[in-house]
Parts: structure tokens; sequence; C-alpha cells
């Protein structure tokens, strides 16, 4: 062979590889594309699924704040109960105003202010308004209705 055709050869040889290179770019830029448009797809997909995620998270959030504010207004109501009852079980019997403050003998009810059994006793009877049994006595106290 001489040296007219190899070099006749050899640019032959670099068209086709200049060709081929150009294939190869062309399909690197393909690929490059359309990984770049799986990947932007993916990306929404994510975000979407994302938001989606969140979205359900705040309800349930939601929902438990509703459920916890229901039982605690409940608690709260049954506390407010409470309390009423435990203040009127401290007050008077008769008049429901003034705190208990005086023990009636011998029953030793304890159920009545001072004022009360004075008035009741004023008007002359002499029993107890809950047992209905003789009064003998009464003793004053302070009881602490903090």
């Amino acid at each position: 062979m001489n040296l007219r055709e190899c070099v006749t050869e050899l640019k032959d040889e670099k068209l086709f590889l200049a060709e081929e290179l150009n294939t190869q770019k062309i399909e690197h830029a393909e690929v490059t594309s359309e990984l770049t448009a799986t990947l932007n797809s993916m990306q929404t997909s994510f975000i979407t699924q994302r938001k989606k995620d969140l979205r359900n998270q705040q309800e349930e959030c939601d929902r438990k704040v509703k459920e916890a504010e229901l039982k605690n207004a409940e608690r709260i109501r049954e506390l407010e109960k409470e309390l009423e009852q435990s203040l009127n079980a401290q007050l008077c019997q008769i008049c429901f105003e003034r705190p208990r403050d005086c023990i009636i003998m011998p029953c030793t009810h304890l159920l009545y202010c001072r004022t009360c059994v004075t008035e009741h006793k004023r008007k002359g009877d002499s029993r107890c308004p809950t047992c209905r049994g003789p009064i003998s006595g009464e003793i004053l106290c302070n009881v602490n209705h903090s």
C-alpha cells in the first residue's frame, strides 16, 4: 500500500470517526434530554405526593386538635359542675347563702349557718331540721371554706 492510499484511508477513517462522534453526541443529547424529562417528572410527582402527604397530615392534626378541644371543653364543664357542687355543699341547707358554721347537738348535724339556726329556734322549734331530734345546744365553728 502506498502513502496516498494510506492518507486516503486515514481521511476516510477520520470522516467515519467524526460522523460516529456526531452520532454519539446526538444520542448523548437525546439520553440527557430523556433523563432530564424523567427527572423533572419524578420531581413533579414527588412534590405532588409531598403536598398530598402534608395536606393529609394537616387534616389529621386538625382532627386531633378538634377532638382534644372537645374533650377539654367537656372536662372543663365537668370540673365547673364539680366546683359548683363543692361550693353548694359548703352552704347552709336552709338559706343557701352563708357557709355552714353551726353544729347542732346532740345529733351533730353541720348543715346550717348560725343565723338560720337562731331564726329556727326563735320561731319556737327546738328540733333539728334534718332528723327532727331535739336540739340541746349548738357549737359555733369557723370552718375553712376557701
